[in-house]
């Protein structure tokens, strides 16, 4: 049984816009929910060097272990703290950084925190 497709301005479509005429779904075109890919996660460059000095020395010393590819659990006796502090510390990390996650804030360390 054939059915006639619903007229552009009246359905909502798959991916989520208003039909053909939505310029925020046409093919070829990122949706405000797209992936953002790391370099879209990251502060900016010329933001690199405020961001490092921002952070606290105890924030840049969590930031690195990250970075050397160690997990909470170890770098809590590492510093002498509790694992919930380092939690806490990373998340303050994420914040001033501007990064959604782990991995793109042990790269950015690696990139930025060279010197410190």
């Amino acid at each position: 049984m054939f059915v006639p497709p619903p007229t552009a301005s009246s359905t909502v479509d798959d991916r989520g816009g208003h039909g053909a005429d939505d310029a925020s779904t046409a093919p070829g075109t990122a949706s405000p929910t797209s992936s953002a890919s790391v370099d879209d996660r990251r502060g900016s460059g010329s933001d690199d060097v405020t961001a490092a000095r921002r952070l606290s020395p105890r924030e840049r010393e969590v930031l690195v272990l990250v970075s050397q590819g160690m997990a909470n659990k170890q770098i809590a006796p590492a510093l002498g703290i509790a694992e919930r502090t380092v939690k806490l510390h990373l998340n303050a990390v994420f914040r001033q950084l501007n990064v959604v996650d782990r991995t793109t804030a042990a790269l950015w360390a690696r990139e930025n925190l060279g010197s410190w």
